[in-house]
């Protein structure tokens, strides 16, 4: 052994098996009123980033950002956490932490439209943010019309007709992913500063983004969601957490 630094390059096909998509554990709390209007939600997301973090931060990040999906929900509180174990390590997949938690979402949503009698499309249609509303304060708006594209899938699939063949059933769902660097609140030298994570920065679709902090072994990245009237505070940069709020008029 020559003990000095080798450099791997996998090709494409190689690297599809030394990485994979974040195993997620995702619980969620959601408050709703009897006619089906959702008000609150409650979540906990564990990101298994595997044994070195790569994108883990910035996924576990991304997951948290989008742990509300597409829907207009006054108040929310959301932790998500990166989690370091003995496995082969994670990465984006496409998606960025999107699909783990709308698979927990969206389940949710059609066990709750079930509970309170309500058919499945219309108990989204009422809750979809629309086109022109803020998905969280600062950051742009809603620029496509979810309601539209979630009916030309219920028409398509003819939603309203029941299955005729055996053991077959029909069910929808929907999300929404943003792009770019996730809009946060800091606080700097006593000022409330609107900006982006730290880290080499890119331009995407006018505004800066950038890269999140890299995780050292033996710490922990953690993203805090908040937002509400109750909960205005500027956030706070640690050199183990990540904090950022997370708030929608």
């Amino acid at each position: 052994m020559t003990h000095r630094p080798v450099k791997l390059q996998f090709s494409v096909n190689e690297s599809f098996k030394t990485i994979t998509r974040h195993p997620a554990r995702v619980t969620i709390k959601t408050g709703v009123t009897k006619d089906g209007k959702l008000i609150a939600r409650d979540c906990q997301v564990y990101m298994d980033t595997g044994a070195y973090a790569d994108a883990g931060p910035r996924v576990t990040q991304k997951a948290a950002y989008r742990s509300l999906g597409p829907y207009k929900i006054p108040y929310a509180n959301v932790e998500a956490y990166g989690v370091y174990t003995n496995t082969v390590p994670a990465g984006a997949f496409r998606g960025f932490g999107a699909l783990q938690v709308t698979w927990a979402y969206e389940s949710q949503m059609d066990m709750i439209a079930e509970r309170l009698g309500l058919d499945p499309l219309e108990f989204r249609l009422k809750n979809l943010l629309k086109k022109g509303d803020l998905y969280t304060v600062g950051d742009t708006p809603v620029d496509c019309d979810l309601k539209e594209g979630l009916l030309k899938v219920a028409d398509a699939i003819k939603w309203q007709e029941k299955s005729k063949t055996p053991n077959r059933a029909k069910g929808l769902s929907c999300c929404i992913k943003d792009a770019g660097g996730t809009l946060q609140s800091r606080r700097r030298h006593g000022e409330d500063v609107v900006g982006r994570q730290r880290g080499p920065a890119h331009r995407n679709g006018g505004n800066r983004a950038g890269a999140t902090d890299s995780v050292e072994p033996g710490g922990r990245r953690r993203t805090f969601v908040a937002h509400g009237p109750d909960h205005r505070r500027p956030a706070r940069y640690r050199r183990d957490t990540l904090r950022y709020l997370h708030q929608r008029e």
